[in-house]
């Protein structure tokens, strides 16, 4: 009878802890079954992720169209202006959250100057206007933060 017994416990232990290890064998942590997703998150862009090359200009006085969507990473206009005094703005934001749109600039040395004048366009809403004030030898760009869905219009002006 003791060697019935064992073989029963041993049984019921097995039995027992079977589905514990199958449990814990299913249970993900840090990892998933899935591949990471790598800038997939920008759905439409005809403005970048990147910043712009200087030596890639916008034409002074003709509208240029600005359209985008991202969840995860801030767009930036393909283009600088340079020789302007203002740029000016029609956006509309077409998500149901702020938008915040900065005009950044490139520093003498290189660097990008974030954030030189900020505006914030309401849920579903359209905002007109300008960043004036600006040195005309000055490389400028705009930064459009994520989570965004926007389109609109930008124009470079001399005076």
């Amino acid at each position: 009878m003791s060697k019935k017994r064992f073989v029963v416990m041993l049984c019921l232990t097995f039995l027992m802890c079977f589905p514990l290890t199958a449990f814990a064998a299913t249970v993900n942590v840090g990892v998933s079954t899935q591949p990471p997703i790598i800038n997939e998150d920008v759905i439409f862009k005809p403005d970048d992720t990147s910043t712009p090359s200087k030596s890639a200009l916008y034409t002074i006085g003709d509208k240029h169209s600005v359209t985008g969507s991202a969840t995860h990473s801030a767009l930036y206009t393909n283009k600088c202006f340079k020789g302007v005094t203002s740029i000016s703005y029609k956006i509309t934001n077409n998500r149901s959250g702020d938008l915040k749109v900065r005009l950044c600039s490139y520093t003498n040395s290189g660097n990008v100057n974030y954030g030189i004048k900020t505006i914030t366009i309401p849920s579903k809403g359209t905002t007109s206007g300008s960043f004036s004030e600006l040195s005309s030898t000055k490389y400028y760009f705009i930064e459009f933060s994520a989570p965004s869905n926007f389109n609109g219009t930008i124009y470079g002006n001399r005076y």
